[in-house]
C-alpha cells in the first residue's frame, strides 16, 4: 500500500494506493505527474523516482 498526502490550504487529502509490488517501478508509476517533496526513509525503492527532474527528496528521522 503506497500512501500519499497533500493538500490545498485547509483541505487535507490521504490516497491510498494499492499496487501487488512494493519495488520503485510501482512508485515512479504513481508518481509520474508529481513534482514537488516527498518524504521517505531509507527504502531503496524510492531512489529512482527520487532522480526525476521537479522531484526532491526529503529524509525523516524514526526514533529520534
Amino acid at each position: 500500500m503506497w500512501v500519499q498526502t497533500g493538500w490545498p490550504p485547509g483541505k487535507p487529502v490521504v490516497l491510498f494506493h494499492y499496487d501487488p509490488s512494493r519495488g520503485g517501478d510501482a512508485l515512479v508509476r504513481l508518481m509520474q505527474d508529481f513534482q514537488g517533496y516527498i518524504m521517505a526513509d531509507g527504502y531503496d525503492g524510492y531512489d529512482d523516482v527520487a532522480k526525476t527532474k521537479g522531484i526532491e527528496r526529503l529524509a525523516c528521522t524514526v526514533g529520534a
